[in-house]
């Protein structure tokens, strides 16, 4: 399928062009090419008030409605906003507000309805016939970050989303008999990007909807013959633990894709151990500019603890900044093996943030023409000699905890929020099996007469349970640096 815009794909369906299969894990029930047709014509006729450029926030959950009600809405010119199917209202009206959402979308639970605070923009261009779909509307915007009150939303073009999913499918090498398993939610860009995928690719998809663990991965690897598993590291350790523990080869799996961290050195020997045909893609990403290295598979022994060379059609460097005479941002590019920020270029970089002093961390800086941007993506790396990238860290208080991306920060600034917490600090560290999580440190007021259990509870409360630190330990006293700040390696080489 060619594919200029994400409308295309209801047509492409709807004429029977489409020869995939969608189904759930925990069902035997799949439908076809036909039957998902037959889905998307019965959709149109509830949603035809929704008009060209409206945004809608769309409830989803690993369902084939969440998967229809998409595909309808981009259909219609409208800009789809995915939400995890138990976020609850004030989150909702949070981020309604920050988009100017004007209609909330919940399949599963009927709910169709407009948003209270959606004002309707003046038009500059009125038209008197129907708007027809571009490839530069907007088709996304996904807010990564759900741990406080203060959303962020990228904006992202059908454009964006379609070069993208080109180059990373071709890099995967993606084929109409490959099988594709999705644990990731669709909330999520890397679960989101499966079912396109599948739709363009006339890839076979099925939706995990149980409790993974390694016996259950196995079972659904192989009752559905999966060829391709988008794994998080923590998914990337259970299916190498599944696979020892299997009573037959994994024999029909091919592919593993990794994002969310880093996958350690010795969970790719395990798998390749255990599953020797499997082909392992490192990748680095942020949603900004969705995939930005990939390391393919013949390199991965070679150029161990790499996440690889730019994707097809993006640019990628490490820069220095170096500050022009007149006080203007300068960056210079690092010698080899020298630490610096990574920047990327490219046809897939966003159209930038729902709120312009909402940069989570990134920042566009524009060149010598409108196409012209690179990201600054606020990450630490180095590239050798052969342009293979590797990651460094973060230079921001960003903290990657499977998949979602935490800003410390923010997460210290709602903990705050309780009457009995004098200091809190989030830091990142990394798990046993070397996945990256945040650490919430916090200590009480002496005079306060809460004890630290209950505030622990209401910190679990409080916090979106997807953005909330893993390990969160009070302590009596939080030492602070001669300049007044806090010292969060102290803190962690002190407590864990």
């Amino acid at each position: 399928m060619h594919l200029h815009t994400l409308a295309m794909l209801y047509p492409h369906v709807c004429s029977g062009k489409w020869q995939g299969s969608m189904g759930v894990s925990n069902t035997a029930t799949r439908i076809s090419g036909e039957e998902l047709g037959k889905g998307l014509s019965r959709r149109l006729g509830g949603l035809r008030s929704v008009k060209h450029g409206d945004i809608v926030l769309l409830q989803v959950a690993n369902d084939l409605e969440s998967i229809i009600d998409m595909i309808t809405l981009w259909y219609l010119g409208a800009v789809v906003v995915p939400l995890k199917a138990g976020m609850d209202e004030a989150a909702i009206h949070s981020i309604a507000k920050d988009c100017n959402a004007r209609f909330l979308l919940h399949t599963a639970q009927g709910i169709f309805k407009s948003m209270p605070a959606y004002t309707a923009p003046k038009a500059r261009f009125e038209t008197h016939r129907p708007r027809q779909v571009a490839a530069s509307d907007l088709a996304l915007i996904i807010y990564t970050s759900g741990s406080t009150g203060q959303p962020k939303g990228i904006l992202l073009s059908h454009n964006n989303v379609i070069t993208a999913l080109l180059a990373i499918s071709d890099y995967l090498d993606l084929t109409c008999d490959d099988h594709i398993l999705n644990l990731s939610p669709l909330s999520f860009d890397y679960g989101l990007y499966q079912v396109l995928f599948a739709l363009s690719k006339d890839c076979h998809l099925t939706l995990f909807s149980e409790h993974v663990n390694p016996i259950t991965l196995v079972k659904a690897i192989t009752r559905h013959q999966i060829s391709v598993l988008p794994a998080l590291p923590v998914v990337a350790t259970m299916l190498a633990k599944g696979a020892q523990l299997a009573k037959q080869p994994l024999s029909t799996l091919r592919k593993l894709t990794n994002t969310g961290g880093h996958l350690s050195s010795q969970i790719i020997d395990e798998l390749q151990t255990h599953i020797p045909q499997l082909q392992i893609f490192a990748m680095y990403g942020l949603t900004e500019s969705k995939r930005a290295l990939y390391l393919p598979p013949e390199d991965l022994q070679r150029k161990k603890g790499s996440v690889g060379k730019p994707m097809p059609g993006l640019e990628a460097k490490v820069f220095l900044r170096q500050p022009h005479e007149d006080g203007r941002p300068g960056f210079v590019e690092a010698q080899p093996n020298e630490i610096g920020s990574l920047f990327v270029r490219g046809p897939s970089l966003m159209q930038g943030y729902t709120r312009q002093d909402n940069n989570a961390g990134c920042q566009l800086i524009e060149g010598a023409y409108r196409e012209d941007l690179w990201l600054d993506t606020g990450d630490l790396f180095s590239c050798d000699e052969d342009g293979y990238f590797y990651f460094k860290g973060r230079s921001k208080d960003l903290i990657k905890q499977g998949g979602y991306c935490l800003y410390a920060s923010e997460i210290e600034e709602q903990v705050l929020q309780h009457p009995a917490v004098e200091f809190a600090s989030v830091a990142g560290t990394h798990d046993r099996f070397g996945a990256e999580i945040a650490c919430l440190f916090f200590t009480l007021h002496r005079e306060h007469a809460e004890s630290a259990d209950a505030v622990m509870a209401w910190i679990k409360q409080t916090l979106d349970p997807d953005y909330c630190p893993r390990i969160i330990k009070a302590i009596d006293d939080i030492k602070l640096s001669v300049n007044g700040k806090i010292d969060k390696h102290q803190l962690l080489a002190a407590y864990l």
